[in-house]
């Protein structure tokens, strides 16, 4: 374990609390990590502005050296969820070596990649910059990992614009939060899920904009790329998808 940080001409602060290597039962790495904040000065004391870590659990044991024959096959796993609870990389892996008929050791994961998608309806007067700067801070997230598709501009209903003494229009976009992080894939689906915590991060980029909407429940995407050893010579044939 490894607890370092350091201030920036004191404004910024950046901190790595936790930066580990875990080993398993032999001489092999069973898992790596680490907890990082960024913060800054506010007052006499710190503002958390991001937060971000990871933790990946290998299977122990000492992978035998490839032979001068080893060949790889690329392949992707593609995955929708709704619960990242279910998800687990290892009974992912197992899966692929059954399906390839090769054993576990030979299925090297690469990449984890997670693709929450939402859709969100903003009032017309808030822009698309302004939504997905909301979107960011709802979610506890860099701006570079929100990306919005328009999906339709909406009229409501006559009756409520009468009744609020102005015709509104609807903004709907599909927003998508990427991440290689299992841990924020998990915190991003439950923030994504939840309408108040949006509001108020859309009231801190926009104040007088009225309160947005969740049209469509937070799915994840999960992309698991991988590479398949064969040591014969004779690449392995990918599974087929499913």
């Amino acid at each position: 374990w490894l607890n370092v940080g350091t201030v920036i001409d004191d404004e910024v602060l950046l901190n790595i609390t936790d930066l580990y290597i875990e080993r398993g039962p032999d001489v092999a790495w069973s898992g790596v990590g680490w907890n990082f904040a960024l913060a800054e000065k506010n007052g006499t004391g710190w503002l958390t502005r991001y937060l971000h870590s990871f933790d990946i659990d290998f299977v122990p044991g000492t992978p035998p050296p490839l032979s001068e024959d080893a060949v790889t096959t690329k392949f992707d796993l593609v995955v929708a969820i709704t619960d990242m609870s279910t998800f687990d990389v290892q009974s992912v892996v197992s899966s692929i070596a059954a399906a390839s008929d090769i054993e576990i050791g030979d299925v090297i994961v690469e990449e984890i990649g997670f693709e929450v998608e939402t859709t969100y309806a903003f009032d017309s007067s808030v822009t698309e910059v302004q939504a997905k700067r909301a979107v960011a801070v709802a979610n506890n997230v860099l701006e570079s990992q929100v990306s919005l598709t328009l999906v339709s501009r909406r009229r409501l209903d006559f009756s409520r614009a009468l009744s609020s003494l102005r015709r509104l229009a609807n903004t709907q976009y599909e927003t998508i939060i990427r991440t290689t992080d299992t841990a924020q894939a998990t915190a991003i689906m439950t923030s994504s899920a939840n309408v108040a915590t949006l509001t108020a991060a859309l009231a801190e980029v926009v104040p007088d904009a009225p309160a947005p909407t969740i049209d469509a429940a937070p799915t994840v995407e999960v992309t698991v790329t991988t590479a398949l050893v064969s040591e014969t010579g004779i690449a392995v044939e990918a599974p087929a998808a499913s």
